[in-house]
């Protein structure tokens, strides 16, 4: 829509784009999820991005013994990351449409969880 509107693309490589696909990424494997053992889960290209993501664990994380999916990867955290770039996204969206979002005067109860 973007593209017909405006002509212009999303560029990929930019925030909040990448986040949003590792948002996407993170909604496709729990959605279609298969069962592996535990090292290949663990091994998965996504989880390793989203570690890096992680500055702070979980409260309740002990160290070892713990999978990083389901147990450390989805918590409050990740929450409030998944609704900051879906927000982000949005707001990056209709500014570039030129229009007013919907969001407008509604983002600071999203984002001040």
């Amino acid at each position: 829509m973007l593209q017909l509107i405006r002509g212009k693309k999303l560029d990929v490589g930019k925030q909040p784009i990448q986040d949003l696909s590792l948002l996407i990424r993170l909604r496709n494997e729990i959605t279609h999820f298969k069962s592996l053992w535990t090292t290949e889960m663990d091994s998965k290209t996504l989880f390793d991005v989203l570690k890096a993501k992680d500055a702070n664990p979980p409260s309740f994380y002990v160290g070892l013994g713990m999978n990083f999916f389901p147990h450390i990867c989805l918590n409050f955290g990740r929450a409030k990351w998944a609704v900051d770039t879906v927000v982000s996204f949005i707001d990056y969206y209709y500014k570039e449409l030129e229009i007013k979002s919907p969001l407008d005067g509604h983002d600071r109860y999203l984002i001040s969880l």
